[in-house]
């Protein structure tokens, strides 16, 4: 009598209903789960990077003439540390404007990576409606 409470006997029919319910829900699974995949995975397409002198609507302008600090050398790290030093107070957007048109050249790049756009009122004096160009 122990030894039946311990080891109790699976019914074969119950065996087979659980090994065909499991069949039915990978298949409902797979029919959820492979249409969104397939989805995802034609939606995704490839978007060009914003750079400078580059091609296209996110190509980032910058005016002929203009003279590139030292202090954005390399142009990578610079790319990647501005914000911080804006943040730290070693340079205002105010100052950036004076060379650098918001709307081809800051934020495009913004855009692309998803932080704020840079809006400055001053900048329509520096650069008026032709947006940099």
């Amino acid at each position: 009598m122990i030894a039946r409470i311990f080891s109790p006997q699976i019914n074969p029919d119950f065996q087979a209903f659980r090994k065909e319910r499991s069949i039915i829900c990978l298949r409902i699974g797979a029919k959820i789960c492979v249409p969104f995949l397939v989805l995802g995975l034609l939606a995704c397409q490839p978007v060009q990077k914003p750079e400078l002198k580059g091609e296209g609507p996110l190509a980032v302008v910058v005016p002929r003439g203009t003279a590139t600090p030292e202090y954005h050398a390399p142009a990578a790290k610079w790319q990647v540390g501005h914000g911080q030093a804006i943040n730290r107070g070693d340079f205002a957007r105010r100052e950036c404007i004076l060379c650098h048109s918001p709307e081809t050249g800051c934020n495009k790049c913004h855009q692309y990576v998803g932080t704020p756009k840079i809006i400055v009122p001053e900048a329509s004096l520096y650069w008026g409606n032709s947006n940099g160009k």
